[in-house]
């Protein structure tokens, strides 16, 4: 029988994967079986092809006859100096028959079809994480074991995969070839030109199929996945602690040692962060350029992430619920700061007194006690009221202009600002899921529970400066006010009586209504 070329009649018995050629299919079945013949005399790593095991004897002998006469470039095998020759062609002849998409490898495809298939044969035996490629599957098990063979022979830094080192090596050589040609910026790697390009192009690729979000590479969809299905797999060695991101668990170790990771300063304000890309959003705030711009409303805002999130205001999309008392929110990020309401997690934590919050801006708004900065910089033009937001000052107008776009659909009762709305619509479903832990008292707002909780704390921190009596509500302490001012705002429309307080004026109209709202005017 002739056999045409191209034909792939020797099939593997385990996996099912064809080939053309006997001897392909012979070293084909060393990966599935796992065994590894080829032994290096030097180390006793073993490898399932000679091949790979020659390839492997350059690492020792430092051998590499292969060069590239565009970048210079050594390889040990001719192999491998084909494929690199790709990264300066751009040539991609490896075609994808269901979506068009190229690629440079052969290998790169066999991978890619996998997405199409669903095809995932590896499985990780600690976590169930599956793999369409057995490479793959190898280099995922080195986060569980965190076996790391890739030595640095300069600082002895080591690492998980080759890769990682080649870049790393950069580092000491200085070597940067790869230059971006719209700022400027040179990477030792081409294939971190190419994400870098992302951030000129705004192009992203990787779209959460839950929300609709989308990332510029597949690791930060990865990393976002893990909001949606609660998974916490960055456990801390110190405390147990558990976090979904990796970055969530580096931030929350300085806590136990003390490191500062801050190291991108802002030249205009000191402010430090974690990262260049966060310190490059930071300076949109002096600048004050916004260059996203929303297509419903013309909004503005500095960085596209805003602007994600804001647009979700007009589709009115809420794909994070909160598991306990059903509150949907647009945001990932406003589900995790709600859900400290429900566990009572405070892991901001003061570090002059102690005291702890639930949400950094909390914190951040406590700590002007101690410093006396004054974090107020949005002023209203007509009372003069300072706030540390936009969005709080655009909230406190409605005072000014009696704006109420917020309607109950149960009463008709209108509200100038959507939490109002929220707020009063459980008076009427009658839902509390905010439990005192001291008396069992339940609260249909969390707010009113932090309020509630002074009675048993004895908590008192709005003080008058004028005769030093404390109060646990700033509301308290407003009406207090009053008595020293002499200022009353409350006036009566029927006798033109005033009052320094809402309460008593309510208390007083009952006179003239008859209406008896409370058991102090029945009574009198």
């Amino acid at each position: 029988m002739t056999i045409h070329p191209g034909e792939k009649n020797h099939v593997c018995k385990v996996c099912d994967k064809a080939f053309s050629q006997e001897q392909h299919l012979i070293i084909h079945m060393a990966t599935c079986t796992g065994e590894k013949n080829h032994k290096c005399e030097i180390c006793d790593k073993a490898f399932f092809q000679q091949g790979t095991l020659i390839t492997h004897m350059t690492t020792h002998t430092g051998e590499e006859k292969h060069e590239c006469k565009i970048c210079g470039k050594t390889f040990s095998h001719r192999g491998n100096l084909i494929r690199h020759m790709a990264t300066h062609t751009g040539e991609k002849n490896y075609i994808c028959n269901i979506c068009d998409k190229s690629f440079s490898q052969q290998s790169t495809l066999i991978r890619h079809m996998a997405t199409h298939t669903g095809e995932e044969k590896h499985e990780c035996k600690i976590c169930g994480k599956t793999f369409s490629h057995r490479g793959n599957l190898i280099r995922h098990m080195a986060t569980h074991t965190g076996e790391k063979n890739y030595i640095c022979n300069i600082c002895d830094k080591s690492f998980s995969q080759q890769s990682t080192l080649i870049r790393h090596m950069a580092t000491h050589t200085g070597e940067e070839k790869h230059e971006c040609k719209i700022c400027g910026k040179t990477f030792s790697h081409r294939g971190n030109l190419i994400l870098h390009m992302t951030i000129h192009t705004g192009e992203k690729n990787h779209v959460c199929k839950i929300c609709d979000r989308a990332f510029s590479r597949g690791q930060y969809l990865n990393t976002h996945m893990a909001t949606h299905n609660g998974e916490k797999n960055h456990i801390c060695n110190i405390c147990d602690k558990a976090f979904s991101q990796r970055g969530s668990l580096n931030r929350h170790m300085t806590i136990h040692t003390g490191e500062k990771i801050h190291t991108c300063k802002c030249k205009l304000c000191d402010k430090a962060f974690s990262y260049q890309s966060n310190l490059i959003t930071h300076m949109t705030i002096h600048t004050g350029e916004k260059n996203h711009k929303c297509e419903v409303c013309d909004k503005t805002f500095s960085h596209r992430g805003a602007l994600i999130t804001h647009k979700r205001t007009h589709t009115g999309k809420k794909n994070h619920k909160c598991k306990i008392c059903d509150k949907a929110f647009s945001h990932g990020g406003n589900l995790i700061t709600h859900m400290a309401t429900h566990t009572g997690e405070k892991s901001y934590i003061c570090n002059i007194c102690d005291k702890a919050f639930s949400q950094r801006g909390s914190l951040n708004r406590h700590m002007t006690i101690h410093t006396g900065e004054e974090i107020h910089t949005c002023k209203c033009k007509l009372c003069d009221k300072a706030f540390s937001y936009r969005s709080n000052l655009i909230t406190h107008m409605t005072i000014h202009t009696g704006e109420k776009n917020h309607k109950c659909e149960v009463c008709d009762k209108t509200f100038s600002h959507r939490g109002a709305l929220i707020t009063h619509k459980r008076t009427h479903s009658g839902k509390k899921n905010h439990k005192c832990k001291i008396c069992d008292k339940a609260f249909s707002h969390g707010s009113n529970l932090i309020m509630h909780m002074k009675i048993h704390t004895g908590e008192k921190n709005h003080k008058c400066k004028i005769c030093v009596k404390a109060f646990s509500q700033k509301s308290h302490l407003i009406r207090h006010m009053t008595i020293h001012t002499g200022e009353n705002k409350h006036l009566c429309n029927f006798c033109d009586k005033e009052f320094s307080n809402c309460y008593s004026l309510k208390t007083h109209m009952a006179i003239h209504t008859g209406e008896k709202s409370c058991e102090k005017v029945s009574s009198v």
